[in-house]
């Protein structure tokens, strides 16, 4: 397995509320706060012990930072399981939207940190998933054969956003040149994105817009917005540009008689 895939593998085995490892000189066992399921942390922590590994920044506003082990905001901080940390109690510790709203929970206490690099790929690794970046850190044993990642390939750009091409097909639309429907996802938050790529532009810039979805005014109409309008003017303008650009580059490609 490449190391690509294998990054691909423990994200998606993240956002499952699947345990991943991540390979290091000391190996780190984690689970999303934000997926893992109560039945999944009763097989892989069934002694109700695994830590809380939360980012520096994220002790920091829960004032954890006068305690040596979570003084450099930089460094991920682990946090004690307490009998009142369950597992809703750590996801609305985790989230800062949540902090308002929540009564106030402590005392909290920080521990020492294991594989401290290891401890941040894995946050990294969350982020990059789209999920909070707050892990349960499991005992290695009770997660094997869970997803593994090695330390080296969360390195450099390899948690970089990216989109991926997933499916492209044809897609004849009314007095429109040849089009196609293309569908990416982002790496990010797993969200699907579409693009309409329509004629040939022959090597030239095309025209294109961004258009932000509206199911109401896209598809039925809506005269609450004008989307409906400003997708279909924009089809026009596009489609014109791509036939001429078309007929540009076949009139070229016609060798002289």
């Amino acid at each position: 397995m490449s190391r690509g895939e294998a990054v691909g593998h423990a994200i998606a085995a993240l956002r499952l509320g699947r345990p991943v490892l991540v390979e290091a000189a000391e190996r780190v066992g984690v689970a999303s706060v934000e997926t893992a399921t109560a039945e999944l942390l009763a097989q892989v922590d069934r002694d109700a012990k695994a830590p809380l590994l939360l980012s520096g920044r994220r002790a920091e506003m829960l004032s954890l930072s006068n305690a040596r082990e979570a003084a450099d905001p930089q460094r991920p901080v682990l946090v004690a399981r307490e009998p009142w940390l369950d597992a809703p109690a750590a996801l609305a510790l985790s989230n800062p939207a949540q902090d308002f709203a929540r009564a106030p929970i402590g005392p909290l206490r920080a521990l020492p940190l294991p594989s401290p690099d290891a401890c941040a790929a894995a946050l990294e690794l969350a982020r990059a998933a789209g999920l909070l970046p707050a892990l349960w850190l499991l005992d290695p044993k009770a997660a094997s054969g869970s997803a593994t990642v090695p330390l080296a390939s969360l390195a450099g750009e390899a948690l970089a956003p990216h989109v991926t091409e997933i499916a492209r097909a044809r897609l004849p639309l009314e007095d429109m040149p040849e089009t196609q429907i293309a569908a990416f996802r982002a790496s990010d938050d797993a969200q699907d994105h579409v693009a309409l790529i329509v004629g040939a532009f022959g090597g030239k810039p095309p025209l294109v817009r961004l258009h932000s979805e509206c199911l109401t005014g896209d598809v039925f109409g809506s005269l609450k917005c004008d989307c409906g309008l400003q997708l279909r003017q924009a089809l026009r303008l596009i489609g014109t540009a791509a036939a001429r650009c078309s007929a540009i580059f076949s009139t070229a490609a016609v060798p002289d008689a």
